[in-house]
């Protein structure tokens, strides 16, 4: 059993001090494949508000501002409009847990992945029969100098891929933000290849909105950061969807956003 644990997802301000009563959020009841699971936030009084997967963890920024001069600063992929498909997103990750950026404006989209989300399962029968006699062969070629020779048994160390399966996509966490409505200038999305942040910045009414999100290898979880200019400008409604893979969502204010789910081979 594989998932996607998001139950200690935590909303903090910046000096990391719970935020302030308000109206209980609207839970969603649990699903199997299809629909999904919401959480409510109302605006909070704070100049930041981090959502945070299992941790609250403080993020630096990567600067740069909205014009393409702070682009010459550090080395940055950087683009002027949100990606339309998973291709034109901005990877991060740890190297267990990674997520895509679109960089949307009303609703920013998290490709999840997880390296344990596979279609495949262990077996001993991946193990080629004769796989030590072809190995002592091989070695015995190599050795005296005719890897021509040896290459046939080379082939027969590969294993075999009875069910090697392949990795899946673990989902969307989709983040729609209130107060962006209108028009919209100085868009900018970018990775900061030096600190390994991704970074959506844009003004909207008036006011400045920045996301940043890292992959933490210590900590194991993706951190995301929200910060406006103006003091009550950050709020948010976070989703989770789900792929074909059955999988079940589960909300609430005290503990936030819980996903499981079990990739298969009916999955792919």
């Amino acid at each position: 059993m594989a998932g996607v644990d998001l139950s200690h997802a935590s909303f903090l301000s910046p000096d990391r001090s719970p935020p302030g009563p308000g109206p209980p959020a609207h839970g969603s009841p649990p699903n199997r494949g299809a629909g999904e699971g919401v959480v409510r936030f109302p605006l909070r009084p704070v100049v930041g508000l981090f959502l945070a997967c299992a941790a609250g963890l403080p993020l630096q920024s990567s600067g740069g501002g909205g014009s393409p001069e702070g682009a010459r600063s550090v080395p940055r992929l950087w683009y002027q409009q949100p990606a339309a498909r998973w291709l034109e997103a901005l990877p991060v990750g740890n190297g267990r847990l990674g997520a895509m950026v679109f960089g949307g404006i009303g609703e920013e989209r998290l490709a999840l992945n997880e390296s344990t989300f596979w279609s495949g399962e262990s077996s001993e029968e991946h193990d080629p029969p004769g796989g030590r006699e072809a190995f002592i062969a091989a070695r015995r070629q190599l050795a005296a100098g005719r890897p021509a020779e040896a290459e046939p048994f080379i082939g027969k160390l590969l294993g075999r891929e009875l069910n090697y399966g392949t990795c899946l996509p673990a989902g969307d966490l989709l983040l729609e933000q209130s107060g962006v409505e209108g028009r919209v200038t100085e868009y900018r999305r970018e990775l900061d290849l030096d600190a390994a942040v991704a970074g959506v910045e844009f003004i909207a009414n008036g006011i400045r909105h920045r996301r940043e999100l890292l992959a933490s290898h210590p900590d194991g979880v993706l951190a995301l950061r929200l910060t406006a200019d103006r003091t009550g400008s950050v709020g948010f409604t976070v989703r989770y969807r789900g792929g074909k893979f059955p999988w079940s969502a589960q909300s609430s204010l005290a503990a936030g956003l819980a996903v499981t789910g079990r990739a298969d081979r009916k999955s792919v």
